[in-house]
C-alpha cells in the first residue's frame, strides 16, 4: 500500500468530487487499505480496479504501479 500512498492522498483531496456511482468503490478501497494495515489478506486486483475507476473519474494520473 505504501507505493500507492500519494495516489490515495490525491483521491482523498478530491473525495467530495467522487461521483455518486463510485462512492461504493471508494468505500471498498478504504476497507482494503484498513485490511492491509491489519496484515489481513486483501484482494489486490479489486483494489487496483476500483482505484483506477476513481482516478479516471477524478482525472488523477495513476501511479506507476497501477
Amino acid at each position: 500500500m505504501n507505493r500507492h500512498l500519494d495516489t490515495l492522498k490525491k483521491v482523498r483531496e478530491k473525495e467530495n468530487d467522487i461521483p455518486r456511482g463510485l462512492r461504493q468503490d471508494w468505500d471498498k478501497i478504504q476497507n482494503i487499505v484498513r485490511q492491509s494495515k491489519n496484515n489481513e489478506e486483501i484482494d489486490y486486483g479489486s483494489f487496483k480496479l476500483n482505484l483506477n475507476n476513481l482516478l479516471y473519474a477524478l482525472k488523477i494520473k495513476p501511479d506507476s504501479y497501477l
